[in-house]
């Protein structure tokens, strides 16, 4: 991961995913990860091709840069998003912009931009809730990446 700062200063960070937790070893340091205006979340082989060998998906986060936290969930969910299109023959990074500080939104104290902020919640299941419904009979699968139903 490439992280730029308001001075676009980039530190990198090799992180390494868990697929037994789902979450980045680093993940932890990464939360309170400050000065991060941009971060761009690439594999080890695809970070520093150019921009016209892989393409880059953006979410603006309504995060300050004064910290990481609120960004960080968003890559977690990237590596089985980055198989899944690699499996596919795409190649992809994520780029995340801390689009909540000022200078991102208005330009001569005019909009620009209006942030959004998504809710990853939503992502979230249960799996006893599953496994409970399976004893059921109901024919129901694990959602990515724990189930293989796309």
């Amino acid at each position: 991961m490439d992280a730029y700062d308001e001075n676009n200063n980039k530190t990198r960070y090799h992180l390494t995913f868990n697929y037994d937790t789902n979450l980045f070893n680093e993940y932890q340091d990464l939360l309170f990860t400050p000065n991060v205006q941009v971060a761009i979340i690439c594999s080890d082989e695809d970070i520093d091709k150019s921009d016209e060998e892989k393409k880059i998906v953006v979410i603006w986060n309504v995060s300050t840069i004064a910290i990481f936290y609120s960004s960080a969930i968003f890559i977690t969910a990237f590596p089985h998003w980055y198989n899944y299109q690699k499996n596919n023959g795409k190649t992809f990074c994520l780029r995340i912009d801390a689009a909540g500080w000022d200078r991102t939104i208005r330009i001569d104290n005019k909009w620009i931009a209006v942030p959004l902020s998504s809710e990853f919640r939503i992502f979230r299941y249960n799996k006893k809730t599953f496994d409970y419904c399976n004893k059921q009979g109901y024919n129901i699968h694990y959602p990515p990446p724990v189930g293989d139903k796309w």
